[in-house]
């Protein structure tokens, strides 16, 4: 009798945990959603490269740049980390980004980079398992 009712409560535990762990998630993808809207806002597609790292620079937001974020493209992407969620066990982490994909706007060879004149395409939110096995 004792062992049942000890195995009703670890289940009964394990539920409302997860229950918690879904309405926690649930809130942090409305704060990164939040995000996306005011950068998006902020940053409207065809700005310049540089005037897009100048606004990240001034406000303090530190970035990274990627290639091929969504779609391959010939201009690297700027990258602002906002978050972070728990990692799956077989990678480090799990960081959610801001995406900035930038459209080239003169030739850049056959390796992608950053040029001060792309002209930025889209931003996204994009998330990242990174450091995996």
């Amino acid at each position: 009798m004792l062992a049942i009712a000890v195995i009703l409560l670890i289940v009964c535990g394990l539920g409302v945990s997860s229950v918690i762990d879904g309405r926690a998630a649930k809130k942090r993808q409305t704060q990164y959603e939040a995000v996306l809207k005011d950068y998006s806002d902020a940053l409207k597609p065809g700005l310049s490269r540089r005037e897009v790292e100048s606004y990240l620079q001034l406000r303090g937001h530190p970035f990274r740049q990627m290639c091929c974020v969504r779609v391959p493209r010939g201009a690297y992407a700027d990258l602002v980390k906002i978050g972070q969620e728990k990692a799956p066990w077989y990678c480090n982490k799990y960081n959610i980004y801001i995406a900035l994909e930038f459209a080239t706007t003169e030739p850049h060879g056959l390796v992608a980079d950053a040029r001060d004149s792309d002209r930025l395409e889209s931003t996204t939110l994009y998330p990242w398992l990174e450091e995996c096995l």
